[in-house]
C-alpha cells in the first residue's frame, strides 16, 4: 500500500519551493508548508500521522518557534 512518512510528507510540502517567489516573499496558500519547513527561525519540527477508516492519510507538523510570519518572510525564507 501507500506509506506515507514524515520524510516524504516533508518532501512533498518541500517541494511548493516551484511555487514560492522569492522575488516577492511571502505568505501564500500553495507555499506555505514549504515557507514553514524551511523557516530559519524554526528550530523543531514534529510530524505526526493518520489514516482514516476509508483509507485516506492525514499528516500534520508543529514546529517551534512557529514560522510563516507575516513581515519577516525575506530574512526566514532564504533561496
Amino acid at each position: 500500500g501507500y506509506e506515507l512518512s514524515g520524510g516524504r510528507t516533508t518532501e512533498m510540502w518541500y517541494d511548493e519551493i516551484q511555487k514560492y517567489r522569492f522575488n516577492n516573499p511571502g505568505f501564500s496558500s500553495g507555499t506555505g508548508h514549504f515557507t514553514q519547513v524551511v523557516w530559519v527561525g524554526s528550530q523543531e519540527m514534529g510530524v505526526a500521522k493518520a489514516v482514516s477508516k476509508n483509507g485516506a492519510h492525514y499528516a500534520v507538523a508543529r514546529y517551534y518557534p512557529a514560522g510563516n510570519v507575516i513581515g519577516q518572510f525575506p530574512e526566514n525564507v532564504k533561496p
